[in-house]
């Protein structure tokens, strides 16, 4: 893929895909150059494939595609252009753990975003998709304060539904620290008979379940600081092992998550550990109820509506951009 670097990359793609002036709608454009597929012929039905899934989609939370024109020498992808953060870079982000006193997210925005992220998965599900590939650096956060979900790279769509025991099918790797216990345990058996040269028949067996045991994971991060299932001797092994049989340390054990009102601590401390079930029966069924659960509990413990997340997270992220939001600026309604 080729990225744009300045005025004269815009003006060139402008001009392939035959964008004509006026337009003033800033995008992002993909490209893959079709001279690399004379090599890597799997690419060409990869990221057809993910476009294909991607188009179909439709919600706020999810990055949209425009179009997806040819061109002589190259495939592209025209999508909606984010102007904001990923979430990992908001975790990470010196200025915005300097104005807000801890690395660690606040819990209100942690639980918004993980809301946002909760809707598209909502979408998804109805278009029976799994994502397979949630991880914070493809949640971002659009400086008005929208969540999108990126990436959809490794996803599956209702095609899966469809293969049989005989059938191959690839199971990418993924993220190492962002998996469900499901895609590790397919992985490990998928990589093995690889190894032996034999081939993988088996279904997929992957749903919107695992996209909301990752999401889990990623909520236990951003409220602790420390990613889940992180093990010091960073082997896939061990990594793969906390998956499959361990389960974080609890979010008490770290100071801004302790300084909570009980009853708060318990309803989010639930809402994690459901996501977080080794079990897929015990986690929440659908994305919609974890979507529900995390809107009561901002409600009821925290004060704050529906009407009031974009607002907040626009004030959050904006602590990572120049001209800086002090702390003390900042509308803290229902913050605890």
């Amino acid at each position: 893929m080729d990225r744009i670097r300045n005025n004269d990359d815009i003006e060139a793609v402008k001009q392939r895909l035959g964008i004509k002036e006026p337009q003033f709608r800033i995008v992002a454009a993909k490209r893959l150059a079709k001279d690399r597929l004379l090599n890597e012929k799997h690419l060409e039905h990869s990221y057809k494939r993910e476009i294909g899934i991607q188009s179909a989609l439709s919600s706020t939370n999810i990055v949209a595609v425009h179009k997806t024109p040819e061109t002589e020498d190259s495939l592209w992808c025209v999508t909606e252009f984010v102007d904001g953060i990923t979430m990992r870079d908001l975790i990470n982000d010196e200025q915005r753990e300097k104005a807000d006193g801890h690395k660690e997210l606040h819990p209100v925005p942690a639980l918004i975003i993980a809301y946002g992220v909760s809707n598209a998965l909502h979408h998804l599900n109805w278009k029976m998709i799994t994502h397979n590939d949630l991880k914070p650096s493809n949640i971002m956060i659009s400086y008005e304060g929208i969540v999108k979900l990126l990436d959809f790279g490794i996803a599956t769509g209702k095609e899966r539904l469809h293969l049989t025991e005989e059938e191959k099918i690839d199971i990418p790797e993924g993220s190492l620290l962002y998996r469900s216990p499901e895609h590790v345990k397919l992985y490990v058996e998928f990589s093995a008979q690889k190894k032996n040269g034999a081939e993988f028949k088996k279904v997929d067996s992957r749903n919107i379940s695992s996209d909301i045991f990752v999401l889990g994971a990623i909520l236990y991060e951003a409220l602790t600081g420390v990613q889940a299932f992180y093990d010091p001797s960073p082997t896939m092994e061990a990594i793969n092992s906390n998956i499959l049989n361990c389960k974080p340390r609890p979010m008490t054990n770290y100071e801004r998550f302790a300084t909570l009102k009980k009853n708060a601590r318990r309803d989010v401390q639930r809402i994690v550990s459901t996501c977080l079930q080794k079990k897929r029966d015990k986690r929440y069924k659908e994305p919609k109820r974890l979507a529900e659960d995390i809107a009561i509990t901002l409600r009821d413990h925290f004060g704050v509506s529906e009407s009031q997340y974009q607002n907040i997270l626009l004030k959050y992220v904006q602590l990572t951009k120049p001209p800086k939001v002090k702390s003390s600026d900042m509308d803290t309604t229902g913050f605890a």
